[in-house]
């Protein structure tokens, strides 16, 4: 069975495996596969004790758990050390450590996080134990507004961020991210803005920003005006 190929990723055809079964524990378990780089164990209903299978699978660089039954604290310390790609999407996570030191993972996907509260806001502030990320996903969440935490802004080196279809509150959201001067890419399509953008609260100082998405809010003709400032 062929499985496609995430947007901007190669194919690694001799060291990839995608598991449709709920029996992924047993199979990583029983064959020690040293040389893997990519295992694809989505839309499962594996839950927290996969983890404790991962330390054997010593090359792996992408791995996918979107839409499992993970919840609460997930330990990145379980995880190879090669780890660069991690997909936890559509789970119910409320923390993310890596109790066992830094780590090389540079893209983490979080949309669609079922966790809601001060559980969610914990699990923003967790992200600044990850100074290594590049690209982050936090689309399809509670944010509600919430100003994203100190602990996130430690992502000095992240390059891209998403926080599309959240219901943000521009004021707080472009004073939070105007102090990430690595972002080159960011993404607020659906987060009910209104009006104009603000234009002296951290969006003009984005100076490496190269793609911008405002799509589907509320936005008036006056707020291009931000880019002639």
């Amino acid at each position: 069975m062929a499985h496609p190929c995430p947007p901007g990723e190669k194919a690694m055809p001799t060291t990839v495996i995608g598991i449709v079964s709920s029996a992924a524990a047993v199979f990583i378990n029983h064959f020690k596969m040293s040389k893997l780089e990519y295992l694809d164990l989505r839309y499962n209903q594996l839950d927290n004790s996969i983890l404790s299978y991962m330390d054997g699978l010593s090359s792996l660089k992408s791995l996918y758990l979107d839409y499992n039954r993970l919840k609460g604290l997930i330990d990145l310390k379980e995880y190879s050390i090669n780890l660069e790609t991690l997909y936890l999407s559509g789970n119910n996570i409320s923390k993310v450590v890596a109790s066992g030191g830094p780590t090389n993972v540079s893209t983490l996907y979080l949309n669609d996080i079922t966790s809601y509260g001060s559980s969610f806001q914990t699990l923003l502030q967790s992200l600044g134990a990850l100074p290594n990320l590049k690209k982050l996903d936090l689309g399809n969440n509670d944010l509600r507004g919430r100003i994203l935490s100190d602990g996130f802004l430690n992502l000095k080196n992240l390059e891209l961020l998403d926080l599309s279809y959240n219901t943000l509150n521009s004021n707080s959201i472009f004073r939070t991210i105007g102090t990430m001067n690595s972002l080159k890419t960011l993404w607020l399509q659906g987060c009910s803005f209104n009006g104009q953008l603000p234009i002296s609260q951290g969006l003009c100082d984005l100076n490496h920003l190269r793609e911008l998405d405002i799509s589907s809010n509320k936005l008036v003709d006056s707020c291009l005006r931000v880019w002639q400032i």
